[in-house]
């Protein structure tokens, strides 16, 4: 039978982007060049390791000097980078990854499949203890087969692996002899991204310049100064200094005319449910009315002014976001009913044969956001006629009750979504795929079942396993989308958690810095990606 290729136009109208951003912009007269950009944040950046991002600077820093096989759009859209194309054989197993020709490192070497090979070799032998570590355990093999052309063989269909893929290809030439396990590449002034590295100044600052060698062609900024660890005051002169500059940052500035915006980090505030068999929160009807009264109490507002609420695990923003998810308003109370619950008028309580409903609610008793979520929590269900015991502990024993045999009926809990670090949500290969907390197949059951697992609600749904198994394993755009949208409608419905809550960060931009293509929204952490396009207004 003849072998069929299912070619992967995922994110693009063809799998043959421009060269260059240049010849998608039809312009009478040539744009300005030069001048310097500066972009504050409020981190230091002390550790350079592009596989072990830990915190926004090192995040900044990666995506200004450093390129993938491909990279994540202004909505988290994984789009062709180094590679071309990409394709995948019958069994989605086997990807066919093209690089661009005449690919060049900033000093001018060849970027070749080989430079692809060493990489993804090298991280895999790290073993590293994160997401992006155990999701290298599924690639097989990476296989050179020309200068331009090398082969990905996977262990199972993985569509994640596209916007994984995002992970900085680094020089063969500068690193092979040099342990990556314990090396800091904060001296590294050899990139395929936009920028290259120049110099760090006295002050610890990042002096970056345009890469004359980068595939999308040469940024129309001459240089990005990266200011670290900026204060209020510090951000405060910047923004009257007239320079061109970026802000990035959780402090709020107050000066007038400011252009300011806001994007939601990758972590997540929520209120989870044990589901299992033993608990009493395994009924479907009773997490919905949990989250009703919470909900209609609006037990996430004021928790502070940088919160975003949200109804769904995946980043807002993202390409694959579900665009409305409906709030669980409606009371249910002949669904209750069914199940033998009914509000007590006497008693004004919720119960079944006489007895009320009595939940304990888990909290780490060191974190105050935490707290003050329960608080507001407890008081909102007991005004409705349910026992709340609200244990507050410290991390240590908080953690103990995530494990068998799952001692809790409701926990807050925050996650942090990131691939690359367990302290930082880092977004830059963000994929928003849940599977690792809510798949049935890594269920720990509790007593005797020990294993450790995410899945700390005892999720066991047929139906969300069947659509992420197909997100999972289906590369076309469309198909990841339905099935991806679907599993999180599925998981709205399900309600093994009440979503939540995100904190947010500034972004400030001057009025004098444009785009050759369009400008970005500023609302999403990937605001950054077409940022070899931006220029000073004259």
């Amino acid at each position: 039978m003849k072998r069929l290729l299912i070619v992967i136009c995922l994110f693009l109208a063809a799998c043959q982007p421009p060269n260059t951003w240049q010849e998608v912009v039809n312009l009478p007269t040539p744009l300005p060049r030069g001048g310097t950009l500066t972009y504050a944040l409020d981190e230091n950046l002390d550790v350079f390791q592009p596989w072990n991002i830990h915190n926004r600077a090192a995040e900044v820093a990666v995506a200004l000097t450093q390129s993938g096989l491909t990279r994540l759009d202004g909505r988290g859209q994984p789009q062709p980078e180094l590679a071309k194309s990409w394709q995948a054989d019958e069994t989605g197993m086997i990807l066919t990854v093209t690089l661009h020709d005449d690919l060049r490192w900033s000093d001018g070497v060849s970027l070749t499949s080989n430079d692809v090979v060493y990489t993804y070799q090298s991280l895999i032998a790290l073993e590293l203890d994160s997401s992006i570590g155990r999701e290298l355990e599924l690639i097989r093999d990476v296989i050179s087969k020309s200068p331009t052309v090398l082969e990905f063989r996977l262990r199972e269909p993985y569509s994640p692996i596209i916007s994984l893929w995002a992970l900085p290809i680094l020089p063969r030439h500068v690193l092979a002899d040099q342990p990556l396990g314990s090396v800091n590449l904060r001296a590294l002034t050899v990139g395929a991204g936009p920028f290259v590295q120049s110099e760090i100044t006295a002050s610890g600052d990042w002096q970056l310049r345009a890469n004359e060698h980068y595939h999308r062609g040469q940024p129309l900024f001459d240089a990005v100064l990266i200011r670290l660890n900026q204060t209020p005051a510090s951000l405060g002169q910047l923004v009257t200094s007239g320079a061109p500059y970026i802000i990035d940052t959780m402090h709020e500035l107050t000066q007038n005319n400011l252009i300011i915006n806001k994007y939601p980090l990758n972590s997540i505030l929520t209120v989870a449910f044990n589901m299992r068999d033993s608990r009493e929160l395994r009924i479907l009807p009773l997490r919905h009315e949990l989250i009703r009264i919470a909900e209609s109490a609006g037990s996430f507002d004021g928790l502070g002014a940088q919160q975003k609420l949200v109804r769904q695990l995946t980043l807002p923003g993202h390409w694959l976001e579900v665009p409305e998810l409906n709030s669980h308003a409606i009371a249910l109370d002949d669904q209750l009913a069914q199940q033998g619950w009914t509000y007590n008028a006497d008693t004004k309580k919720l119960e079944r044969a006489g007895e009320p409903l009595q939940i304990t609610l888990l909290v780490q008793s060191e974190q105050s956001t935490h707290g003050a979520l329960a608080a507001k929590l407890v008081a909102a269900w007991e005004q409705a006629g349910i026992q709340v015991t609200q244990k507050a502990v410290q991390r240590s024993e908080y953690l103990e009750h995530l494990i068998p045999p799952y001692e809790f009926d409701v926990a807050v809990v925050e996650w942090a979504h990131g691939r690359s670090n367990g302290a930082f949500a880092d977004t830059l290969f963000y994929d928003p795929d849940a599977s690792w907390l809510f798949a049935s197949d890594a269920l720990s059951r509790g007593m005797p079942d020990t294993r450790g697992s995410l899945n700390i609600v005892g999720m066991d749904d047929e139906g969300y396993d069947m659509l992420a198994k197909s997100s999972r394993a289906t590369y076309d755009a469309v198909g990841r989308l339905n099935a991806e949208r679907n599993a999180s409608i599925r998981i709205h419905d399900v309600a093994p958690y009440y979503f939540g809550s995100r904190s947010q960060r500034y972004v400030i931009r001057s009025a004098n810095v444009a785009s050759a293509s369009v400008l970005p929204t500023f609302d999403t952490p990937w605001y950054f990606a077409s940022i070899e396009s931006w220029y000073t207004l004259p």
